[in-house]
C-alpha cells in the first residue's frame, strides 16, 4: 500500500479506471487533484486551479478521456462554502482540459456524478445553501454545451446519493431534511429532455423511500 500526499490537505474521493479525482490543499486554496495510476503507482498528476477554492468529486473514463466533475471559484467554510460553480470538463489521456463549463446553479452548485448517455452526458449535484438546499440535473453536449439544466426542491439540508439510468432516462437520488427533523431518501425520475416522470404506484415505487431521525 503507498501513501501520497500533494500539500496540506490531500482528500482523493472518485476514480475512474485508472484516474484518481479529488482536491488537494496547498496552504491556501484547495485545487483539483488529477492522478493517473498504473496499479497504485501515480505515473502522472495534474492540478487544476484559478479564483478562489477548486474541488474534484467526480469521473468518468471515455476510453478516449475523461470527464471530470466538482465546483470552482467558492470558498469552502465549515458548512459547505459558498459562491460554487458546479464544473464539468472534458480531459484527453494527459489529463489536459479540452474544455470546461461552469454553471451557477442557484450561486451554489457541486457535480457529484456524471452519466453518459446516447446523445450527451447527464450530470446532477447538489445546490443551494443550509435552509434553502437543492439538487439539479443537467444534460451536456459531447462539444460541452449545456443542452437543458433543472434545479428544483428546497428543503432546509440535502446530501446528493446516486445517479442511475432507466431506459429513457434518469433517476437522481438524495435525501432531504424534512420539517419534522427526520431525513428521508427522496427519488426522482427525469426523461432525456429533463422532464420529470411520475412514478407510478402499480410499480410499488414511492419517492419517499426511507425515514431516518437523527
Amino acid at each position: 500500500m503507498r501513501t501520497y500526499s500533494f500539500g496540506a490537505e490531500t482528500v482523493p474521493v472518485a476514480m475512474a479506471s485508472d484516474l484518481l479525482v479529488g482536491s488537494v490543499h496547498d496552504g491556501k486554496n484547495y485545487k483539483i487533484m488529477l492522478a493517473r495510476l498504473d496499479g497504485e503507482e501515480i505515473v502522472e498528476t495534474r492540478f487544476l486551479a484559478g479564483e478562489n477554492d477548486w474541488e474534484g468529486h467526480s469521473a468518468l473514463n471515455l476510453g478516449d478521456g475523461y470527464l471530470i466533475g466538482g465546483a470552482v471559484e467558492g470558498v469552502a467554510t465549515p458548512d459547505g462554502g459558498e459562491g460554487w460553480k458546479a464544473y464539468l470538463a472534458r480531459l484527453d489521456k494527459s489529463l489536459n482540459p479540452l474544455w470546461e463549463l461552469k454553471l451557477n446553479v442557484r450561486n451554489n452548485g457541486a457535480v457529484y456524478s456524471i452519466l453518459l448517455s446516447n446523445d450527451g452526458v447527464f450530470i446532477a449535484g447538489e445546490t443551494g445553501r443550509p435552509g434553502d438546499k437543492g439538487f439539479f440535473i443537467g444534460k451536456v453536449s459531447p462539444e460541452g454545451k449545456l443542452l437543458w439544466l433543472k434545479d428544483f426542491g428546497s428543503w432546509e439540508d440535502g446530501v446528493f446519493t446516486a445517479f442511475l439510468p432507466l431506459k429513457n432516462g434518469v433517476r437522481v437520488i438524495g435525501s432531504i431534511k424534512a420539517e419534522n427533523g427526520s431525513w428521508e431518501v427522496k427519488a426522482f425520475d427525469f426523461n432525456d429532455e429533463g422532464n420529470q416522470q411520475e412514478r407510478s404506484p402499480r410499480r410499488g415505487y414511492s419517492s419517499e423511500c426511507l425515514h431516518m431521525e437523527r
